[in-house]
């Protein structure tokens, strides 16, 4: 998929508009009447090999339909000079002009007119004759698979993180960016605020059909030339340029990052501290810096993936003392020093990247990881004194191990693989229940298997938040 349209698309709507599209999605894809089931049964099929598998393609020019896998549809296509087709799977469209899928906006609107329900005579009587009208929630609101548009499961993986995000959930279903009132200085094409707000209604609009994240793809291309293209992407990067666009879309124009109260600044940005301690005046200097993430080193295994960690220990690593050597602006002196990094300020939110992608191969040590999670051991009012005082800390009886400190797992990344090519899949929560999604397949899982999986990203948020609460 290279933009939202193409000039062949668009010629053929101005020739034949788009009523064949519609029927076709309604018939073939949506199929919510028993007799497009029917009809579907009857002619959805390769008119070559007689398949009905191997991705079939319906021609929008005639009534064929071939499969893509096997090239029927292609052939067709260069025989009969017609460039238009749709996936009966999906409903994308394909140019065989440009050879690749493109998006379409007035065909995306008209598909979801396709799947409302016309009730027929009978129907019509029946709902008449009922007193009341009720609403069925379906256990499964918000789970919906995406499909893999070539070599884009690092983006998927992202984007299911992103949408079971609790608190990002509740401020884009809640109308907070509205596309209408949208202050981003540009064509709301191009926003991507604008677009995840679309996903959310995209994911809780009750549809089970894979979606298909064209215009997502299409804005991040737009504002991140570095993951433009097909080649495989890192998830962990998509997962910070995703941060990093989103700020800038959803932030107030008149403020600077260092006031920012945007929605990414509000759940993912926390504080590291940095204290470098003179050892020949014991003057301490300290640096605050903003981090969305925080990037854990595994050190090196043999290979065998036999080698284990836990989570615990990346951090004790991260926030241990280490001896270096450096000025000191106090003494004027170039001598030893000692420099310890902390947690000062906790995000809602809080993300962590296992680095196995490091040292020219995978490192695929297993790192345990627990479900609940209390960070009070590494914030900087308990790590800092602890370290200076060269005293061992009781956490679990210290005044500072407050709720505010406990986390809960909602979210994991996977990649299987190694650093030239792989997969990735994510496990995310929702409503108390683990889901294992892989592209356009969602399935359950257990906690269990969340737990004993390799793990890259892991994404855990407060168990307590408090809105009133003031940096």
């Amino acid at each position: 998929m290279s933009k939202l349209c193409c000039t062949h698309i668009a010629d053929y709507k101005k020739l034949k508009g788009i009523d064949v599209y519609s029927k076709i999605h309604a018939n073939y894809i949506t199929c919510i009447k028993q007799s497009a089931r029917t009809q579907k049964i009857r002619e959805c099929f390769c008119h070559i090999c007689k398949t009905r598998s191997h991705r079939l393609h319906a021609c929008l020019e005639c009534s064929f339909v071939g499969c893509f896998d096997r090239e029927h549809i292609q052939a067709h296509a260069d025989l009969n000079k017609h460039s238009i087709a749709i996936d009966v799977t999906f409903g994308n469209v394909y140019c065989f002009s440009c050879k690749d899928y493109m998006y379409d906006i007035e065909l995306n609107l008209s598909k979801r007119y396709s799947g409302l329900w016309q009730p027929g005579e009978s129907d019509t009587t029946l709902i008449n004759a009922c007193e009341s009208g009720r609403i069925v929630r379906s256990k499964f609101l918000g789970l919906r698979g995406l499909v893999n548009l070539g070599q884009t499961c690092y983006m998927n993986c992202i984007v299911q993180v992103l949408t079971h995000n609790p608190l990002l959930r509740n401020y884009f279903l809640s109308d907070k960016h509205n596309i209408y009132t949208c202050q981003f200085n540009c064509d709301r094409q191009t926003c991507l605020a604008c677009e995840m707000s679309a996903l959310f209604q995209e994911f809780y609009s009750g549809q089970q059909v894979p979606h298909i994240p064209y215009k997502l793809v299409y804005i991040i291309w737009k504002h991140a030339k570095h993951l433009d293209g097909y080649d495989p992407q890192d998830a962990h990067e998509f997962f910070i340029t995703m941060l990093d666009v989103l700020h800038e879309h959803s932030k107030n124009p008149k403020e600077d990052d260092s006031s920012c109260q945007c929605i990414i600044h509000k759940i993912y940005t926390g504080r590291l501290q940095s204290d470098i301690l003179c050892m020949h005046c014991k003057n301490v200097r300290t640096k605050i810096e903003e981090f969305r993430d925080i990037g854990l080193d595994l050190g090196t295994d043999d290979g065998s993936g036999k080698s284990s960690i836990s989570l615990k220990d990346c951090l004790e690593r991260y926030t241990q003392p280490e001896m270096l050597h450096s000025s000191c602006d106090s003494c004027q002196q170039y001598g030893l020093s000692k420099k310890q990094l902390t947690v000062q300020k906790l995000p809602v939110v809080i993300s962590f990247h296992l680095k196995r992608l490091e040292f020219g191969k995978k490192i695929t040590t297993y790192v345990k990881f627990p479900e609940y999670l209390n960070m009070t051991p590494f914030v900087s009012s308990i790590r800092g004194t602890s370290s200076r005082t060269n005293e061992e800390s009781s956490f679990s009886n210290s005044p500072y191990n407050s709720s505010d400190n406990n986390f809960c797992l909602f979210a994991v990344v996977n990649h299987t693989g190694n650093k030239e090519g792989g997969h990735y899949i994510s496990f995310i929560k929702m409503k108390q229940k683990w889901y294992k999604c892989d592209d356009d397949m969602i399935t359950n899982a257990t906690v269990n298997d969340v737990l004993v999986s390799e793990g890259y990203l892991l994404f855990y948020h407060k168990e307590v938040v408090d809105y009133n609460k003031k940096d």
